[in-house]
Order: C-alpha cells, then sequence, then structure tokens
C-alpha cells in the first residue's frame, strides 16, 4: 500500500467512523453558544441578538438528522430485539430484514418527496429572515440525511454479509445475546 493510498483509506475511515458525529457535535455546541448570547445579551444589555435565533433552530434540526444517521450506523435505532432474539433464527431474521426492507422503502419514498420538495424551493427566491440565507440550502438536510440514512442500512447490511452473516444485522452485544 503507497502513502497515498495508506493517507486516504485514513481518510475514508475517519469520514466513515466520526464525520455525522463530528458535524452533529459541532452544530450543538453553536446552538448552544447561539442560546446562551441570546440569553445573555437580553439579560445583561436587554437587547435581542436577532440571527442567534435562527441559526439555534437550523443548528438543531440539522443536529437531529445527523444524529439519527449516527444511531443507524451504532445500530441504535429502534428495534424489538429481544422479542426477534427469542424467535427461531430464520424468522428473527425475516422480521429484521422485513423492517429494514420497508424502512428503506421509507426512505426511498422520503428522498423522493425531499427532492420534488427542494426543486420546488430552488425556483423561488426565499432568503431565510434573520441570516438572508437561501431556504434551500437550510431544508437540503433532510434530502441528504435520507440518502445517508439509506446508505447506512446497505452498509449494515454489506458489513454483516462481509461477516459471514452471523447473528442478525443488529448491534453486535445485542445480536449474540
Amino acid at each position: 500500500m503507497t502513502q497515498s493510498q495508506f493517507h486516504r483509506s485514513r481518510v475514508v475511515r475517519f469520514f466513515d467512523l466520526y464525520a455525522e458525529e463530528s458535524i452533529a457535535c459541532a452544530l450543538i455546541v453553536l446552538m448552544t453558544f447561539c442560546v446562551l448570547l441570546q440569553v445573555f445579551s437580553r439579560y445583561f444589555y436587554d437587547l435581542g441578538v436577532h440571527w442567534t435565533e435562527e441559526v439555534a433552530a437550523y443548528s438543531m434540526v440539522w443536529a437531529v438528522y445527523l444524529g439519527a444517521i449516527v444511531g443507524i450506523r451504532h445500530h441504535f435505532h429502534i428495534r424489538m430485539l429481544l422479542l426477534v432474539q427469542k424467535l427461531p433464527r430464520g424468522f428473527g431474521l425475516a422480521s429484521i430484514m422485513l423492517g429494514d426492507v420497508l424502512w428503506m422503502g421509507f426512505n426511498i419514498l422520503m428522498i423522493i418527496y425531499a427532492s420534488d420538495y427542494l426543486i420546488r424551493l430552488f425556483s423561488f427566491v426565499n432568503a431565510s429572515v434573520s441570516l438572508g440565507i437561501e431556504q434551500e440550502w437550510l431544508h437540503s438536510i433532510i434530502l441528504i440525511a435520507y440518502v445517508l440514512m439509506s446508505v447506512r442500512v446497505i452498509q449494515v447490511y454489506v458489513l454483516w454479509f462481509r461477516g459471514g452473516c452471523i447473528g442478525l444485522p443488529a448491534r453486535e452485544h445485542e445480536a449474540d445475546a
């Protein structure tokens, strides 16, 4: 492996492991800073910093969507694994896969509707009130999130197949319990 390939694989691995968490954490810090700035400016100086409300609101929305993607990568999404693990392996596996197929269907539906929504939003000039940023860029998290959620669900199955299909395609310690 060349130095360039090694560096590239480290970057890809870092992105795979920490990108969503890093961005979500930075957004939560930004949101907290904006809320505290607003509280202190109103309490001590009796004036509001109008842009902080918009930044805090959009930061929270983006952080929530990115947090959902992190949850998928770590397999923290809602599943009744305790019940599924009591079923025979074939039924448990079928129920998990059926749930994931339905989930992917929902993701695809959301990708279609989010794409249509953004296309319509791009056809108008619609800037946010305080920041002046075009709304389509702020609302693009919907499309980004559902695409990345789908990628992460597919990634779970790719890793599960590469691992020999041992256990269920779920959290490792829960699948082995």
